[in-house]
């Protein structure tokens, strides 16, 4: 009993510390980001950010009040107004804090069943508040607590050194060394600790994969790259996707074999971890030349996300696509998820996508033009940057390339960002159209791919005559990878103010720093499981579009490719 008297008196001592102005602008921003922006949000993605905008419009009322002070401008009420005024106010601001929860709630439900998913039970919003009200007092309380430290350190300083330095000296220590002692433990905690356990799963192998025994996958008896050697992924990748008799099943047409060649970090010599990316690329161009991938009519190169993951999906629809008369070739160059390689070395996947394709470009330019099979990059999420970071330009693009399909890019990604800034005026962001260059497509499922007013079909190119090539842009306006980065946070992008896409709420608002956080929260789980295909990061049948516009695969119809989407969905990812 004497500890509960206790917990409430420390309470309400809590409570009683709270600044009024601090609580107003904070309860504002807590309103702004109960909000919906583009997923369906899970109740702990919700509280965290509504307790880190609380906390950040707390911070701003309570900087604003000591600013206004020390103008001069504080004390604009009669001291006996205050109280009345001060209770009148938190009386609002509670009323607007759960008018908003609420409202917000009823959002995230709306935008469950736009997707044909389950809304979320309504006691979630309580669970929401409870959430970001505790997180938002625990960081509060650790920000007075290296407040205080500031304060103590800069008395001890400020008797040996003038004040206005030990003022800094103090804050420069104190906040540096939390700095650096939460960096360093979210380092050698989170992040190496990650690296070890992914390091593990590399060594071992996914559920129900075997060695192939087809001399056209790497991995297999004939392979110049040993099955141990794989990885993970690369196991995943080489036992998976669909045989020629498969494919002759859906088609109706023969089918040879297709081409599945990877290397993994083990192939290179030294730390699995500091492997040589030109050594890997080498083994992919050897294991090319071994399996007579040159003399398929499509060579497709991808840049994996950062476990070495490619997409099953964007393989087998290729795959079924050419009746199997393809060769898909990749490399590993990590072992972390992408977001833990987005945080550590972002540079690793731009290196692996220009030297994997140079290594295949070099061996592919040598061949005679008429020989050549079309040499297609691609890639999703990091894989998409990573392949893009190959080129400087479109032009370079299409120079040593016969097209490409880049899906679900980040927005960091700058030859992506350079083709859309020339995208046509009154064209939306989340749509662009590429004006007289028909070379480039955006393929959305926004109900307006009609825009590029290009139909996927096209003839191959007459004898003599040059292949044009063709790039495919893939994007959901709910990708959150698509449209995060840094810059949301204080920039506001043209999409907010453009007609939403097929998959998002009407309504979508700017907020400066809190938008940052909720599409940062959208580009956690854009790609997680219960994100649908064609939602989010999960792309599905949107690969047949693409594949199909920039590789022109003969032998389809609307009715068949409609087939061939609907078997995209019973693809396990």
């Amino acid at each position: 009993m004497a500890a509960l008297q206790t917990l409430a008196r420390a309470l309400v001592d809590f409570l009683r510390s709270l600044s009024v102005p601090g609580l107003a602008v904070g309860t504002l921003a807590f309103a702004a980001s109960t909000q919906p922006s583009l997923i369906p949000r899970g109740w702990i993605f919700s509280a965290v950010i509504s307790a880190l905008a609380l906390l950040v419009g707390y911070v701003v009322g309570v900087a604003a009040r000591a600013l206004l002070r020390r103008l001069g401008l504080a004390r604009v009420l009669p001291p006996r107004w205050r109280p009345a005024v001060q209770r009148a106010l938190l009386v609002v601001l509670g009323v607007v804090a759960v008018v908003t929860t609420v409202t917000g709630a009823a959002s995230q439900r709306r935008q469950a069943l736009l997707w044909g998913l389950e809304p979320t039970a309504g006691g979630h919003v309580v669970t929401i508040v409870a959430g970001s009200l505790l997180l938002f007092a625990l960081l509060l309380l650790l920000g007075r607590a290296i407040r205080r430290g500031i304060r103590a350190l800069g008395r001890l300083l400020a008797r040996h050194l003038p004040r206005p330095v030990a003022a800094t000296l103090s804050f420069a220590l104190i906040v540096g060394g939390t700095v650096a002692v939460i960096s360093g433990a979210f380092t050698t905690v989170v992040l190496d600790g990650l690296t070890r356990s992914f390091l593990a799963r590399d060594a071992t192998t996914p559920h129900g994969a075997q060695q192939p025994q087809e001399p056209e996958r790497s991995g297999s008896p004939q392979s110049l790259v040993a099955w141990e050697d794989l990885g993970y992924e690369g196991r995943h990748f080489v036992s998976d996707g669909p045989s020629a008799q498969e494919i002759t099943e859906v088609t109706g047409r023969p089918a040879l074999e297709p081409i599945r060649v990877y290397a993994g970090l083990a192939t290179a010599s030294g730390p699995l971890l500091d492997a040589d990316l030109q050594e890997v690329a080498d083994a992919v161009v050897a294991e090319l030349d071994r399996t007579g991938a040159w003399d398929r009519e499509v060579l497709a190169v991808a840049t994996t996300t950062g476990t070495g993951w490619v997409d099953p999906i964007s393989a087998a629809t290729l795959e079924y696509l050419h009746e199997g008369d393809t060769a898909v070739a990749t490399m590993q160059y990590s072992v972390n998820p992408s977001w833990v390689q987005l945080v550590t070395d972002l540079d690793r996947p731009a290196q692996a996508g220009q030297i994997l394709f140079d290594a295949v470009a070099t061996r592919w330019a040598q061949l005679p033009e008429d020989q050549r099979p079309l040499l297609v990059p691609f890639g999703i999420s990091l894989g998409s940057f990573g392949s893009q970071e190959a080129f400087t330009s479109l032009a370079a693009l299409t120079d040593r390339a016969s097209g490409a399909v880049w899906v679900g890019t980040p927005k960091f990604t700058e030859l992506r960002n350079d083709i859309a800034e020339t995208r046509v005026a009154g064209s939306p962001q989340i749509h662009p159209v590429i004006g007289q260059e028909e070379s480039v497509r955006w393929f959305t499922g926004n109900g307006g791919d009609q825009l590029a007013e290009v139909q996927w079909q096209r003839e191959a190119p007459a004898d003599g005559q040059e292949w044009q090539a063709r790039v495919a842009y893939v994007q959901h306006p709910s990708d959150g990878v698509v449209w995060w980065w840094w810059d949301v946070a204080w920039n506001r992008d043209p999409w907010f103010t453009e007609p939403p896409g097929q998959d998002v709420l009407p309504g979508i608002r700017w907020y400066p720093l809190i938008t940052g956080m909720q599409v940062m929260g959208d580009m956690f789980v854009a790609g997680s499981p219960t994100v649908p295909l064609g939602y989010g990061h999960n792309y599905g049948e949107e690969w047949v579009d693409a594949w199909v516009w920039v590789t022109t695969p003969e032998g389809w119809d609307d009715a068949s490719l409609a087939e061939l989407r609907d078997l995209v969905h019973t693809i396990e990812r």
